[in-house]
């Protein structure tokens, strides 16, 4: 991939490697880059307090990001379990939520 950083090149990494890792808790997850500092962030929401196993789950999400970055980039990750949804630039996944 020519630019990894552009919006399609982090998307398509980051919903590859979701792929089986989403557990029933996990209410977003987005994704941006820092040219400037070639750094990549994840952002991982959760509903309620993350368990070892979906820790477990986020850690391959993050080293399957890490294997498709370029050698002189690094990876961020983030955890929330805040009530309000705070994307960083590009969302990759939302759970889908009624409203109350």
């Amino acid at each position: 991939m020519k630019e990894f950083h552009s919006r399609m090149g982090l998307l398509l990494s980051l919903q590859r490697a979701l792929i089986g890792n989403v557990d029933p808790n996990l209410r977003q997850v987005s994704i941006e880059a820092d040219v400037t500092r070639k750094l990549v962030k994840i952002r991982f929401e959760h509903e309620r307090a993350i368990g070892t196993d979906a820790r477990e789950r986020l850690s391959l999400v993050a080293t399957e990001i890490v294997a498709d970055l370029p050698a002189a980039w690094s990876l961020e990750e983030q955890y929330s379990e805040a009530h309000d949804l705070l994307p960083l630039t590009y969302v990759g996944y939302r759970r889908f939520e009624l409203k109350s």
